[in-house]
């Protein structure tokens, strides 16, 4: 069974400074600062320049929070220039020193969009799901008022950090969408599109990302959004079915939730030089491997 179908938690992309202490493969003691690359409510991925075997344990302390646990190293994933990257798990399930409050994954199923955002008064950061209102709110303010736990009210919530995305062609490694996916007339208020679907479909246009393994990232703008998919348009070429990670909203930089959908149409645009796609999201139970 692969990770994404037995995955319990949504990922975000978010480099957490850590210290990594343990013994590395060689039966030497070693202590690393390091950061991480993905974090999730039951583990993560990090970059160590040591050499771990799949089963030891770890202690993985949280730099700017100074809170600290016991993790598994569940085994190395790549290599990459600064060392190599492992998957690793918390020993007791019930830890979580991220600083992120994750909502259970079932309540995805109803969500538009999925983002990391941060109260304004408390600074605590959380997964976020909205439906079809809050979504529009939040690409209308790049703000949303939403209960916060820790100060028991309602507060103002954004994207840590709060600044302005850059433009996507400032994104390294990513390919940018085409000209005809602009942003052009996005100032306009959202509004609702009046179609016989299952799903209520946005006119709503926001920064998504597509990724595989093949492609890497790419930076397209997503249209007709709804909690069922997306569409959007691109000179990379994607296969009908195939199944590949999505983020929605995109902002280049911030933490990022990449979840996995299926391309279930495409059709070719000869005047525009693009082809069209329709994304469907899996639901939580149907997640396959990325190819």
């Amino acid at each position: 069974m692969s990770e994404a179908q037995t995955r319990r938690t949504d990922r975000i992309v978010l480099a957490i400074p850590i210290l990594v202490a343990g013994t590395d493969a060689m039966g030497f003691v070693f202590v690393e600062e390091t950061k991480t690359v993905v974090v999730s409510r039951y583990g993560a991925k990090m970059i160590l320049k040591c050499t771990l075997k799949a089963g030891q344990e770890i202690n993985v302390r949280n730099i700017g929070t100074g809170e600290e646990a016991d993790m598994r190293v569940i085994g190395q994933i790549t290599d990459c220039p600064e060392g190599f990257c492992y998957g690793v798990g918390f020993l007791n399930p019930s830890v979580n020193i991220w600083g992120v409050n994750f909502p259970p994954l079932v309540e995805s199923e109803n969500a538009v969009a999925k983002v990391l955002l941060e109260c304004a008064r408390c600074h605590g950061r959380s997964l976020v799901y909205l439906n079809e209102f809050e979504v529009e709110v939040f690409q209308a303010h790049e703000a949303i008022s939403l209960p916060c736990r820790s100060c028991k009210d309602h507060t103002l919530w954004k994207r840590p950090g709060s600044a302005p995305a850059p433009a996507t062609s400032a994104v390294p490694g990513a390919k940018a969408p085409p000209p005809s996916a602009s942003l052009q007339g996005s100032s306009a208020p959202p509004q609702v599109r009046q179609e016989r679907r299952r799903e209520k479909r946005l006119s709503l246009r926001m920064q998504a990302c597509i990724r595989t393994k093949a492609l890497g990232e790419v930076v397209v703008m997503a249209e007709n959004v709804s909690r069922g998919g997306f569409s959007f348009k691109s000179t990379e070429r994607f296969g009908v079915g195939q199944i590949v990670e999505v983020c929605v909203p995109y902002a280049p930089g911030a933490g990022n939730i990449f979840s996995s959908a299926r391309i279930a149409h495409v059709e070719a645009l000869p005047q525009e030089g693009v082809h069209s796609y329709g994304v469907t999201h899996l639901g939580v139970h149907q997640a396959w491997p990325v190819k």
